[in-house]
């Protein structure tokens, strides 16, 4: 059953560039390319989570099964699964659009992974 996120979806391309953007310069292993994909999406969101004053544990990176996608996400129907609460907080949510670097408020997603 597919869960709901409160997030936003970004490709592995929009992040790559983020990083390049901050002069981060993502680790590629050509022998586990979806292993990178999830280190680098990790490192780029704990990176930018520290800049925004976000806890770790209070924002996740979540590949969902959709090509080159992932979601960072603050709530979640399934806090028990994703150890995130049900509703968004307004400090979360600005902190959020502060590492996305946009203006648009997140929304929530209903995804498979």
């Amino acid at each position: 059953m597919p869960r709901a996120l409160y997030g936003y979806k970004r490709t592995y391309s929009w992040m790559l560039q983020r990083a390049a953007d901050l002069g981060i310069k993502p680790e590629i292993n050509p022998e586990s390319p979806l292993v990178s994909m999830a280190e680098n999406a990790t490192a780029l969101l704990w990176t930018l989570a520290s800049r925004a004053g976000l806890p770790h544990n209070e924002v996740y990176s979540i590949f969902v099964k959709e090509p080159d996608i992932f979601v960072w996400v603050i709530a979640s129907s399934d806090p028990m699964e994703d150890k995130l609460p049900t509703r968004p907080c307004a400090p979360n949510t600005q902190k959020l659009k502060e590492m996305v670097k946009t203006n648009e408020e997140p929304k929530w997603w209903r995804v498979k992974y």
